[in-house]
């Protein structure tokens, strides 16, 4: 933009548009759509934040724009947390107008996430897990020196130890025990910890001072599950820990010219791919050996993770990567799988495929939209229950039925003005379902219609939920006999067409209506209601076996809603009189013709909202004949007119008593199969109401929704809370509202703490300080005992306790270990033993960036520390909140600052210190993305492994090393790396392994059914198919797809050599496959024949508008799902 210029009262701006690469074609396009961001107006200031496009009714263009012509509402109508809607017009050089944008909707984003955000960005980190094959070549035996196999207690090590002599190697064993033992010639035992044991040990089995072939260090695995008081952790960490060191410090002591690698083998401690991470206390150990690779790379220390489930299936595997020397130093195995660690900046949505799944026995639960990018389907995750207030009844939902705003929420379809919602794009966590029936289980003050007991039938906002509460004007007693399921199908089809065809059409016997979609579960409420007043009833539906179920209901007249035929029909069945009222579903020209065969003084009664959004125009030389239209909109009328919406649940319930009217026909699903419920009605297959049940013994939910919510109500606890960075924890709490907070600290607050806390008790909160060790359980349940008796309910822990003794891996003793974990490693287990029945909103974990980089001289902190992190993991997966954070220094507070030199010594390292504010605004962003395990650093990547040039070959780093050399590896997935990697003649195959395996994923059958050249519509996918499936391959290969794409490339051939070229990988000519099949017709199901269908290779021709046009005729076959 080179030149801006503003007037009032308008708002305009007129800005240059910048040229673009590849001019639009010379054609019109209508379309909704998103934007990239305009810069913000010149009124609107930088405190009020940038403005971000959300929306736009309609899209007009014809060329290629030179300039953009901007209008919004004056600045004194701008009201914060209000989008602004305006106007944009992009004109050629003459000013002759080309791209007309109407209602285009603008969200402020605050200023603090827009260049605040991206310092965050460039400072988040974490562990990737990277598929790779397992060592393609070994030689086991053919180096005469020994293994040494520190052998675990349940047989992995002695099953490793066998297979590697089976190979022709030669092992010596060493066991844990109490004093130096020698059980066989090549079998020993000896004192975890004790350096004389093992010193005496080397010298028996190694008397020549010879060296060994490398060293395999298995008694981790003998850690039980996490689930174990504090005192037991640090033992155990200590034991493991203390084994370890040992190990590193002889074999240093004995300076052997070719040192053997060191392998730290441990069992669960990541979750890779979701696995339990039951051996999370096993994790300290990849702290202590990330600090063994910084300051001993000599070692090449390697840790291996073996598959919880199954750590005798990776035994083989772990011998072949013991064998074989692979260059990766963090591995992990799962069940013959090989995976490598990279550390890599975070991007968040990794935390949306990673929820547990946890059995629904006892917990409320709610279903809703999908996380995004999780491609369709529902989630089924644990809620809150709630008293009911004043005038309110809490329902425990037996089962809910489905309805069509539930589908178009579900797949992006459904716009929620205000809400950031995009044609397309789902809003994640949108509470499902406004129908249900089940039984009160309680009432709240002033509710006299209702008691505990009562099996009700009720009409409200997220229904399909264990329970929910609702105003108690929208639940009424069901009728006698009628089981939830058929009851939960009837509020909003027999509440709606009772409105349209008794209240405001106020049909009369004899008269005639029009009902479309009519099959669909409101379409047959509403036949039932027309019957029932003797009105002649003319029908569509949309296949021929839906048209045969309507003639079987004694409907004579019935048409297809599929073409425009109908209205002619109408007109010829009623000797062109036409009818007195239609019920409409039905978008577009349907629209227009319905209005065509109405009588004078006829009613439009439209329930569908597709245009009403879209703002279509009517032709009002219709209302001539003197026309009423109305819309009905039952969730406004419930909001705005309640008395009414009460009264119409009232009657429909009463005509089902009396049996003036019947539940219409129904399928039930159990919640556990509510994805299946959703895919069958979005195809628009089904007659009648689909039901989901809630009782359910195979449900499992995920946890619920992460977030940030600090409570007036509750008690938060600090440990550490006397220190600087617990002390600036309570500030920030408070700042958000925090009234409670029980500080710990193992001495009493000095003068200057005394001020910080009278200041934070002048803000309005009580501020209570515990003198207490986390380290000492006895104690710290003393203390979270008080939030059960004087102080609020405990709902939030923040755990900022920690000591430092740092000191090279030679100087280091166990004992040290011991004194750096006792905080941090038997602290964290006291909370998480003493707080996992507490109903907590956030336990978040101060943990520190050397147990993700092992910074050098820091060996037992980075073991505390690292266990701490995979104890978040540990939790979550069990439905519990958890956030590990390894922070970076602090320039003002924490254990960094207050050393003399240490933020100095990091920076001039690359690592920078942050700032409080800066650490709390990274906090904050955490919780509110749901994350488990993330670093937050200011790091100079470069400086750092310039300054650490033995790090730099270390694979860990490979993805990052990588942005010093430009080649902008972040963020990209494992299969575009593979891809890049793999020879020019590779690439293809690669490229449809992949899409053969999500086709199948997609379709649900065995990957070997798709052939190369199988057209995609043979093989059954619809247009919804393939939308879930462009979105797949949109994720994982980072581009952006055409919604024509698996029209236009329609075979796994085809459609990879497109993807490829799209990627720059596109195979030497010589390497191409074989050419594709003729091409196939286009992925356009359920559409009118009326037109032909164009040729794959016509659709580049097609302009936006005509391709909209077609799916709009796929999406009209939905519509009798109403």
């Amino acid at each position: 933009m080179s030149t801006t210029s503003t007037k009032k009262p308008e708002q305009a701006a007129l800005l240059e548009v910048a040229a673009s690469e590849k001019p639009e074609r010379e054609e019109e396009s209508k379309s909704s759509a998103r934007y990239a961001s305009p810069r913000p107006f010149r009124e609107w200031t930088p405190e009020q934040g940038q403005l971000l496009p959300q929306y736009a009714r309609e899209v007009l263009r014809k060329g290629t724009p030179k300039w953009a012509h901007a209008r919004l509402p004056p600045p004194e109508s701008w009201r914060k947390g209000t989008p602004l809607e305006g106007d944009v017009v992009l004109l050629d050089g003459q000013g002759v107008p080309l791209v007309e944008v109407e209602g285009l909707e603008l969200s402020a984003l605050p200023t603090r996430y827009g260049r605040a955000r991206s310092e965050q960005d460039r400072s988040l980190f974490e562990l990737a897990w990277r598929r790779m094959g397992l060592p393609a070549v070994f030689e086991p035996g053919s180096d005469e020196s020994p293994w040494l196999i520190f052998q675990d207690a349940s047989g992995v090590g002695s099953a490793l130890a066998d297979m590697m002599e089976s190979w022709g190697g030669a092992c010596i064993r060493v066991e844990a025990g109490q004093g130096l033992r020698k059980l066989g010639a090549r079998h020993f035992a000896v004192t975890p910890g004790s350096r004389e044991d093992l010193r005496a040990m080397l010298q028996q089995c190694l008397p020549s001072g010879g060296s060994c072939a490398g060293v395999a260090y298995l008694w981790g695995l003998d850690m039980p599950a996490p689930d174990m008081p504090g005192e037991q952790a640090i033992d155990e960490a200590v034991r493991a820990c203390g084994g370890a060191l040992r190990i590193v410090q002889e074999v240093l002591r004995l300076g052997w010219r070719d040192p053997p690698r060191l392998w730290l083998v441990t069992r669960g401690a990541y979750p890779v791919l979701g696995s339990p991470a039951t051996g999370a206390l096993q994790a300290a150990l990849w702290g202590l050996g990330r600090a063994v690779g910084h300051e001993h790379p000599e070692l090449r220390c390697t840790c291996v993770d073996l598959d919880p489930s199954s750590p005798m299936v990776d035994v083989e595997s772990l011998g072949r990567e013991l064998a074989a020397r692979a260059e990766d130093e963090q591995v992990a195995l799962r069940a013959g799988a090989r995976f490598v660690a990279r550390l890599v900046r975070r991007s968040g949505a990794k935390e949306l495929f990673m929820e547990p799944l946890l059995p629904a026995a006892g917990r409320p639960f709610q279903v809703e939209t999908p996380p995004a990018g999780s491609f369709g389907g529902v989630s089924v995750r644990m809620s809150e229950r709630r008293e009911p207030g004043p005038g309110e009844v809490e329902i425990a939902v037996e089962a809910s039925a489905l309805n069509f705003i539930d589908v178009m929420k579900t797949m992006g379809l459904y716009v929620m003005k205000g809400k950031g919602g995009a044609p397309g794009v789902p809003l994640e966590g949108l509470p499902l379902g406004l129908d249900c029936a089940g039984r009160v289980v309680a009432v709240g003050a002033g509710v006299t219609n209702l008691k505990a007991g009562d099996e009700v039938v009720a009409f409200t906002p997220s229904a399909m939920a264990s329970h929910v509460v609702t105003d108690a004007r929208f639940a009424v007693r069901r009728p006698s006999g009628m089981s939830a399921a058929e009851a939960s199908s009837i509020p909003s089809v027999f509440m709606t067409a009772w409105y349209a065809l008794h209240h405001l059409a106020r049909l009369q016997k004899g008269e005639r209506v029009l009902i479309h979609s009519a099959a669909g579960g409101l379409g047959l409420a509403a036949v039932q209601i027309a019957q029932s007043l003797g009105v002649e009833v003319f029908a569509t539906a949309g296949t021929p076996e839906k048209r045969e179920l309507l003639r079987s209901l004694g409907i004579q007249h019935v048409m297809d809603s599929r073409t425009l035929a109908f209205a002619d029909e109408v007109m010829r069945l009623t000797n062109g009189e036409g009818v007195d009222a239609v019920l409409n579903s039905l978008s577009g020209d349907a629209i227009t013709r319905s209005m065509e065969v109405l009588a004078p003084d006829g009613r439009f009664l439209e329930v569908g909202n597709r245009d009403i959004h879209a703002g279509r125009a009517l032709d009002l030389s219709q209302f001539s004949r003197r026309l009423i239209y109305a819309a009905i909109d039952l969730v406004g009328l419930r909001e705005q007119r309640p008395a009414l919406c009460s009264r119409l649940l009232q009657e429909v319930v009463e005509q089902m008593a009396a049996g003036t009217l019947k539940p219409v026909t129904h399928r039930a699903f159990p919640v556990s199969l509510a994805s299946e419920a959703f895919r069958e009605m979005a195809q628009g297959q089904h007659v009648g109401k689909l039901v989901v049940t809630m009782d359910d013994p195979h449900l499992r939910v995920v946890p619920p929704r992460a977030g940030f919510r600090v409570r007036e109500d509750a008690t938060y606890l600090i440990t550490g809370g006397l220190g600087g960075l617990g002390l600036e924890a309570a500030r920030w709490l408070v700042e958000h509202g925090a009234r409670h907070l029980l500080l710990t600290g193992r001495g009493t607050p000095s003068e200057a703490v005394q001020k910080d806390l009278e200041t934070l008790r002048a803000q309005g909160a009580r501020v209570e300080v515990a003198r207490a060790d986390v380290a000492d359980a006895r104690r710290l349940a003393e203390v979270v005992a008080r939030t059960r008796g004087d102080m609020p309910r405990l709902r939030g822990v923040l755990h900022c306790a920690g000591v430092l003794d740092d000191g090279t891996l030679e100087q280091q003793e166990p004992a040290r270990f011991r004194t750096v974990m006792a905080p941090k490693i038997q602290g964290a287990w006291n909370l998480h033993m003493l707080t996992r029945d507490e109903p907590l909103d956030f336990f978040v974990l101060y943990s520190s960036m050397s147990a993700l980089l092992g910074l050098p001289g820091q060996g037992n902190y980075a073991a505390a520390n690292a266990a701490m992190d995979a104890l978040a993991h540990y939790r979550r997966q069990r439905g519990l909140p958890a956030l590990s954070v390894n922070w970076g220094p602090f320039s003002e507070v924490g254990l960094a600052a207050a050393h003399a030199n240490r933020g100095e010594r990091l920076a001039h390292q690359g690592m920078a210190s942050f700032t409080p504010r800066q650490g709390a605004m990274m906090l904050e962003r955490l919780l509110q993305e749901g994350a488990v395990h993330v670093g937050a650093v200011a790091l100079d990547v470069r400086q750092w492994l310039e300054f650490f040039p033995s790090a730099a070959s270390l694979r860990i780093w490979e993805e990052l090393a990588a942005e010093r050399h430009g080649e902008g590896q972040r963020g990209r997935s494992a299969l575009l790396m593979e891809l890049r990697r793999a020879n020019a003649s590779e690439r293809t195959g690669k490229m449809e392994a992949y899409l053969r395996e999500r086709l199948a994923q997609v379709l649900r059958i065995d990957p070997s059914r798709v052939g190369r050249h199988e057209p995609f519509r043979g093989l059954g996918l619809d247009s919804l198919m393939s939308l879930e499936l462009r979105n797949r391959i949109e994720a994982t290969l980072e581009l952006k797809l055409s919604v024509t794409l698996l029209w236009a490339h329609s075979t796994l051939a085809a459609l990879a050599v497109y993807l490829l070229d799209q990627l720059g990988l596109t195979p030497k000519q010589a390497d191409a496959p074989a050419p594709a099949a003729p091409a196939e017709q286009p992925l356009l199901m359920n559409r009118p024949s009326a037109q032909a269908e164009p040729e794959a290779h016509q659709l580049a021709e097609l302009s936006e508008g005509k391709l909209l046009e077609m799916v709009d005729d796929v999406l009209a076959g939905w519509e009798d799902t109403q």
